[in-house]
């Protein structure tokens, strides 16, 4: 009996015993910062929540009144412009009704 434990005693550090770890189960990660955390989380539902739209152009008359100025039928964007932000809004990407608030252009 004695030579039986000594032998099941040096046979138990050589086996190796491994668990089943569920594969859903999220790893728990550390962040530094909360920025770093908002920026996982926002990453993680963008992964599962993200759906393909199509959206068509504003196909109405815009017209490009000065700098800060764009008149999209009888409304008009006064914005400060950066040149990206401009080509947005002349080539129809950027609906006007996204905006409550406009100007109205007066009829002449």
């Amino acid at each position: 009996m004695k030579h039986f434990v000594i032998i099941i005693l040096l046979i138990l550090p050589i086996t190796k015993v491994t668990a089943q770890v569920p594969e859903s189960k999220p790893v728990k990660k550390e962040f530094k910062t909360q920025g770093e955390q908002e920026d996982h989380w926002a990453e993680k539902l963008f992964e599962e929540k993200y759906t393909k739209q199509h959206y068509q152009r504003f196909n109405d008359s815009i017209v490009v009144l000065d700098q800060n100025n764009i008149r999209f039928c009888n409304k008009i964007l006064r914005v400060y412009f950066s040149p990206e932000l401009k080509s947005i809004f002349t080539r129809g990407l950027f609906y006007p009704q996204i905006i409550t608030r406009f100007y109205y252009a007066k009829e002449e």
